[in-house]
């Protein structure tokens, strides 16, 4: 459990980084569509989607590379630092998910599709990524690791489905 709480709290830093671009252009959307501007619209999705790219890009980089560094600022007990290993690279990556779900997510609610965006989340989040992570933590016995592949299948579905609708 602290290996899980002080993983998810380093992926939290990068995680409201990002929501902030989220709400940016969510803001830039709404306003683009409004005008009824849609090459603006297409334009600041572009830009967006690009940045979360980049966001993503950069705080993997530094996960990744001084993961141990991060690690120990919370905890330095030896057999939690061996466990954060693979949670952590888990952690530094699966950002790419996480920015394309909050950007695309985030444009959608400012185009107007707030409740689709709000039904896909309400049932992946609420009711699939529970049964995702009892499935691999009970059935497939994978542990902790069970738990955040669980948090990467809830991305990659949520992602999946807000950049379907949003192309």
């Amino acid at each position: 459990f602290a290996v899980h709480s002080i993983c998810y709290n380093i992926s939290d830093f990068a995680f409201d980084f990002i929501f902030g671009f989220g709400k940016a252009n969510m803001v830039l959307a709404g306003q683009a569509c409004g005008r009824q501007d849609y090459e603006q619209w297409r334009r600041y999705r572009s830009i967006g989607l690009r940045w979360g790219v980049v966001l993503a890009t950069i705080f993997g980089i530094i996960v990744h590379v001084f993961w141990k560094e991060i690690f120990t600022l919370y905890n330095k007990d030896a057999a939690a630092l061996e466990l954060s290993y693979a949670v952590m690279l888990i952690v530094a990556w699966h950002f790419y998910l996480t920015s394309q779900t909050i950007i695309t997510g985030s444009i959608l609610r400012g185009s107007g599709k707030t409740t689709t965006v709000a039904a896909y989340s309400f049932v992946l989040i609420t009711i699939l990524r529970p049964l995702m992570t009892a499935g691999a933590v009970y059935y497939l016995e994978w542990g902790i690791l069970g738990v955040w592949l669980a948090i990467c299948a809830d991305q990659i579905l949520r992602s999946s489905c807000f950049t379907y609708i949003l192309y």
